[in-house]
């Protein structure tokens, strides 16, 4: 009866203990410009943690044990942000992210005859802009073989 109670009584402890483990937290806010920048991807770089940021760009990322963590904060039309963060047990860091536009960014492409590259609105004649769903939606032949064109 001692046996039974002393195990019982250790297991609950081992589980009690384990469910109370010390865990820090890492947040903050993403900003571009001095503007919030909302729904921002924030994961930790080989794990499957991870959150976005919130309209007003605060994000938290919580029950993290103590550790060194590669932070990455990624976001259509800006530049991955990579950091690492050392994380001691039970502790609260703070992390303002700051996010650059990415020079990738293209307003429209213009494909025009005069082999050089010209904006929608510098064009001298009338244009056409086409997007991608578009081109995608009617599945234009576009690289026909000479013995797949009709002769009639």
């Amino acid at each position: 009866m001692v046996k039974n109670f002393l195990f019982l009584a250790i297991a609950f402890l081992c589980v009690w203990f384990s469910g109370h483990a010390q865990t820090g937290s890492i947040s903050g806010k993403v900003t571009s410009d001095g503007e919030a920048v909302p729904f921002v991807n924030i994961r930790i770089r080989s794990s499957n943690m991870g959150t976005s940021s919130l309209e007003d760009g605060s994000y938290i990322l919580d029950k993290l044990s103590g550790g060194t963590y590669v932070i990455l904060a990624s976001a259509v039309g800006y530049v991955t942000y990579k950091t690492e963060v050392s994380l001691s047990e039970n502790e609260d860091i703070t992390l303002n992210i700051a996010l650059f536009p990415s020079v990738e960014n293209l307003d429209d492409i213009v494909v025009s005859g005069t082999l050089k590259p010209v904006r929608r609105l510098a064009s001298p004649v009338p244009v056409e802009v086409y997007s991608p769903a578009f081109l995608q939606k009617i599945q234009l032949p576009m690289f026909l073989k000479p013995w797949q064109m009709s002769t009639e």
